[in-house]
């Protein structure tokens, strides 16, 4: 009998430690799934594969000229080559050269796209930081088309990071592109890469809030912990002195007051995130987020939607219906909430009066997306702080910025051309044998 207790005992925690040690890190494995999307969807690789193409260009000096890199490619006819020239036509656009057709034929956005599809496995392994920058690579050809060279990248302190910031927010206003395009950029963003300057935190917020707005809330919670903790340890440098505010009617004119309302506003979208997580540790590290978002929003004298949230989420969980209904009452007279968030907000105020406060937080969590609010003044901040003026000072630096503009027209062509209405009038025949 005793050996077979002991037996017992041996197998129940040989089973506890096999199934504690089976658990996968919910981080990476929501990296995992991320980074399989990412490789599954056909449109985004269609756009790795053009920036790899652009990255991966051979920067041969002894061509000369932009027309001898395109008569060289002319001579082979591999796939690597068609690649190549339709790149080159790509950046040509960008660079305003007039020996480039317009619009792509219905045969040759088909013979694209299959070539990506072949090359599909070499796309999911392949690193398009190991390469050049872009900006690096139009610096080169214009290089070749005028002899002269702009010392840009050193005056920009450029990386492939900074790169990705910068296309990821061009990106978000490209219409043309999927939003996809711009989750990648943001994936591809090593936020250590940046300097300390107000762009770190601000890079990380709007990272940590696109992952969130797609549903990757531990990568949004990871983006914004790096943000936070640059702000708590770093000697933040702040390039543009005018102080830009993210609020209105706030004082933000000293340094401290600037710290200040980037925690804050970082803590509480962090907040926010965490709240989105089926987790009860999770949970209770959005309500310390939601009181450091409080304390940081009494230092810069602030008193709107946010801190009403924050307010209502922190007096809900201690269970003080007296102080949760006001700021409730001022939420749901916020012009900002819409309908069905007004109508959750009085479904709330209804728990709370009845003491039921695990429904009045769980419809706060399902119903109250405080997300869209932070988005809007984040992307006032970014264009108060015009971050693109040393950029747009070069040509090289507009040609660049024009460039997802390119490649989104060039997307668009593409998609119409996959329309299947336009396939059965030029020939469905043509895409059998890529898909």
């Amino acid at each position: 009998m005793k050996n077979l207790q002991v037996l017992a005992a041996t197998f129940l925690l040989l089973s506890l430690v096999a199934c504690f040690s089976s658990r996968e890190d919910p981080l990476e494995k929501e990296r995992k799934e991320f980074n399989e999307n990412i490789a599954d969807n056909t449109s985004l690789n269609l756009y790795r594969g053009i920036k790899i193409s652009i990255r991966s260009l051979t920067l041969n000096k002894e061509l000369g000229n932009l027309d001898s890199l395109i008569t060289e490619m002319d001579k082979n006819q591999t796939e690597s080559e068609t690649i190549r020239k339709y790149t080159l036509s790509l950046l040509t656009k960008a660079l305003n050269a007039n020996n480039v057709k317009k619009e792509i034929s219905v045969a040759d956005a088909l013979e694209i796209i299959k070539i990506y599809k072949q090359l599909k496995k070499e796309l999911k392994d392949a690193n398009e930081d190991d390469y050049p920058t872009i900006l690096e690579v139009l610096l080169y050809i214009n290089s070749l088309q005028s002899n002269t060279t702009q010392d840009l990248v050193n005056l920009l302190g450029w990386n492939s990071s900074k790169e990705h910031l910068i296309l990821a927010t061009i990106l978000s206003a490209a219409k043309p592109l999927p939003e996809s395009f711009q989750l990648y950029e943001l994936s591809k963003l090593n936020l250590a890469d940046l300097d300390p300057t107000e762009i770190k935190p601000v890079a990380a917020l709007l990272k940590g809030i696109t992952f969130a707005k797609n549903k990757w809330y531990y990568l949004s919670e990871e983006a914004l912990n790096q943000g936070i903790t640059s702000l708590e340890t770093e000697n933040i440098i702040f390039e543009y002195k005018n102080y830009p505010a993210l609020f209105e009617n706030t004082n933000v004119d000293s340094y401290d007051a600037q710290i200040a309302q980037l925690h804050g506003i970082s803590c509480l979208f962090r907040g926010f995130v965490r709240t989105k997580i089926d987790d009860k540790d999770k949970h209770q590290l959005a309500l310390e987020d939601f009181e450091l978002f409080l304390k940081d929003a009494k230092t810069i004298g602030l008193d709107n939607e946010l801190v009403w949230f924050a307010g209502a989420y922190v007096y809900i969980s201690k269970e003080d219906a007296e102080k949760a209904v006001p700021y409730l009452d001022k939420m749901a007279d916020s012009k900002y909430m819409a309908d069905n968030e007004q109508d959750a907000i009085k479904e709330i105020k209804i728990y709370v009066e009845d003491r039921e406060t695990g429904k009045a937080l769980n419809t706060i969590y399902d119903k109250v997306f405080i997300g869209k609010l932070v988005s809007k003044y984040l992307f006032t901040y970014f264009v108060q702080i015009d971050w693109y003026k040393v950029i747009n000072q070069s040509e090289t630096g507009r040609q660049f910025l024009a460039l997802p503009e390119v490649i989104g027209n060039e997307y668009k062509s593409i998609e119409k051309e996959m329309d299947s209405d336009n396939l059965q009038k030029k020939g469905k025949e043509l895409i059998e044998d890529i898909f």
